[in-house]
């Protein structure tokens, strides 16, 4: 594993690459990211070893204000931001001898999905994206998130949203909140998010800035906007069990974009295709299904 940083808009973006044993695919490359709040040591460097064992060249990386990056706002999610970072590291790997810039595929999961899915769109010359129990519907996911709190719990959510656009006027983060924890309020509510403490790596934090939903411009990341325009070869690896996003939005982006997307099923929750034993399938469909668009 190589480690390599760039830097956007003043902070740096920390990457590792993991190169394959042989130039067998030519420079084949794939850049990996994570989802809401996760961290690359989060089980991306596990699918990136498999990807490279296949013969690509592996990218991972951490958002800015997460992780091994930069950015002074620890723990807020800006999808804007999120997205620039994605563009960022695709001109990168488009700049490295050892990259073929034509053939470059984007693994994503969770929220990460649809931001994948938004910056393949943009970019135009993806061969083939995979999106692990996606978020392709937004506001069905947020939804589903309020109907698994209380009404207080709902309430006091836009009260703390307020409070931080209010406190981020003088230029502070305001106050965070746990990503999972069934004994109170929490980001992501579902009772399986306590996996999230099984997935995440020794630089995760549980723990999401608030402003993430009063700044962060999270409804930005909602690719059904997209699905009658988008081409670009996609496979949706969905949990049938899922709690945390609502497959209704899946199946009505693969529906909505048509050809260019294929679907795979899994009997498990949200967050089982990250482990054992669900992990090795997981990562062998999306790697037979790059290598079949490259």
């Amino acid at each position: 594993m190589e480690a390599d940083e760039i830097y956007v808009g003043g902070d740096s973006l920390a990457l590792r690459i993991f190169k394959p044993s042989d130039n067998r695919l030519k420079g084949a490359t794939v850049i990996l990211a994570h989802g809401l709040s996760c961290t690359m040591d989060s089980r991306l460097f596990a699918f990136a070893e498999k990807f490279a064992a296949a013969g690509l060249t592996a990218i991972t990386f951490d958002y800015r204000n997460f992780g091994f990056s930069g950015g002074r706002l620890r723990q807020y999610i800006n999808v804007p931001m999120q997205m620039e970072d994605w563009h960022h590291v695709l001109a990168y790997a488009r700049n490295r001898a050892d990259v073929d810039a034509d053939r470059i595929v984007m693994w994503s999961t969770s929220f990460g999905g649809g931001l994948a899915t938004h910056v393949a769109h943009e970019d135009g010359n993806i061969r083939a994206v995979v999106a692990q129990c996606p978020m392709m519907d937004n506001p069905k996911t947020i939804r589903l998130g309020m109907s698994q709190r209380s009404p207080a719990q709902n309430n006091k959510f836009k009260r703390l949203a307020v409070m931080a656009a209010l406190m981020n006027l003088v230029g502070l983060r305001g106050p965070c909140l746990p990503v999972t924890d069934p004994s109170r309020m929490s980001i992501i509510p579902s009772d399986e998010s306590v996996k999230f403490h099984e997935v995440g790596g020794p630089m995760w934090r549980n723990e999401v800035a608030v402003l993430s939903f009063a700044k962060g411009q999270t409804g930005v990341n909602n690719p059904m906007r997209i699905a009658d325009a988008f081409s670009t070869p996609l496979l949706l690896q969905i949990c049938e069990q899922d709690e945390t996003v609502d497959n209704a939005g899946a199946e009505a982006f693969a529906e909505k974009a048509g050809a260019c997307v294929t679907k795979k099923y899994y009997d498990c929750g949200h967050f089982d295709l990250y482990l054992e034993p669900l992990f090795p399938s997981s990562a062998a469909d999306a790697t037979a299904y790059f290598l079949s668009h490259l």
